[in-house]
């Protein structure tokens, strides 16, 4: 059985500041999101395996929602970006953004 293991990070610190209401950084909650999915995975491969029992009963342990994994997941691209396919506001947003750092760049060398 090849579980993900090496997609799990230690985000014990995110998690207790996103508790306290603190606001993660982007990375932090793209860090997070891939750990839930490790996780969320794992969980699934070994309750499935009859043939491991210790396994089995440890994946028992794992408490990790598929729908708020299906969220955090979809909320990032493939470069851990927010989405634009999520949020397609964000097209637009960033898209000023450019046009206001052209205009700035033209102003200043003008």
């Amino acid at each position: 059985i090849a579980l993900p293991l090496g997609r799990v990070k230690d985000v014990r610190k995110e998690a207790a500041s996103a508790a306290k209401g603190e606001v993660l950084e982007l990375e932090e909650l793209h860090g997070a999101a891939l750990t839930l999915a490790a996780l969320l995975e794992i969980e699934d491969l070994l309750s499935r395996r009859p043939d491991t029992p210790v396994l089995t009963d440890f994946a028992q342990e794992i408490a990790v929602e598929a729908q708020a994994v299906s969220t955090l997941a979809r909320s990032f691209d493939a470069t851990g970006q927010l989405s634009t396919k999520t949020y397609p506001q964000l097209a637009a947003l960033r898209k000023q953004i450019d046009t206001m750092a052209g205009s700035v760049t033209t102003t200043m060398e003008g």
